[in-house]
């Protein structure tokens, strides 16, 4: 039979083991701080113009095109020429997120006219830059379909009448700003190969 100063540190081997444990597991586990701020809707989806114009990113389109002399911003170009090349075959090339460094690498050189992005490019995963070009988009300060005219391509995708809705559409589609029109048809035309 054990002593009970035997059996009393055995039981503090075996409490300080459980402590040691518990010490042990609770540095293993992170711990999280969450905070949450509400936005309203119409705040967290309006865009934000670039403070600086010499970029691409965050600029508008009829200022890139200026700038470049082109009909298509040289980013929109590029990057659909690279993705046509190596990307076709790709599934869900604009589904698939590239890695999030390669696309913000990509971005800056966009945006500080690196002669070499295209070299940069055939390096890249082409998800990255099928996100790049998406990153594009979603940062210009207005929409390609401008903010002006964007009611009125909901109301006319509404209309039932066929022959109303293809009218309206390319009526809608010719008053828009040439460089917008044109990114546009050639992004469409991209998307069909």
């Amino acid at each position: 039979m054990p002593s009970s100063r035997t059996l009393h540190s055995s039981r503090r081997e075996h409490v300080g083991a459980r402590l040691w444990d518990r010490v042990r597991n609770s540095l293993l586990k992170p711990k999280v701080k969450l905070s949450m701020k509400f936005t309203s809707r119409e705040f967290s989806l309006k865009r934000m113009p670039s403070r600086k114009q010499s970029g691409v990113f965050g600029v508008k389109i009829h200022v890139v095109t200026k700038r470049e002399r082109s009909k298509v911003p040289l980013i929109v170009r590029q990057c659909v020429e690279e993705i046509e090349r190596r990307g076709m075959d790709e599934v869900g090339i604009y589904r698939v997120s590239g890695v999030a460094t390669d696309i913000q690498t990509l971005k800056a050189a966009f945006d500080s006219n690196n002669k070499d992005v295209s070299i940069m490019m055939r390096e890249m995963d082409v998800n990255a830059i099928a996100g790049t070009l998406k990153l594009y988009f979603r940062e210009l300060p207005e929409p390609l379909f401008t903010d002006e005219l964007y009611p009125n391509f909901a109301g006319g995708i509404a209309l039932s009448d066929s022959v109303a809705k293809e009218s309206c559409m390319l009526n809608l589609l010719l008053s828009l700003p040439e460089p917008n029109l044109v990114t546009f048809l050639f992004l469409l035309d991209h998307l069909k190969r």
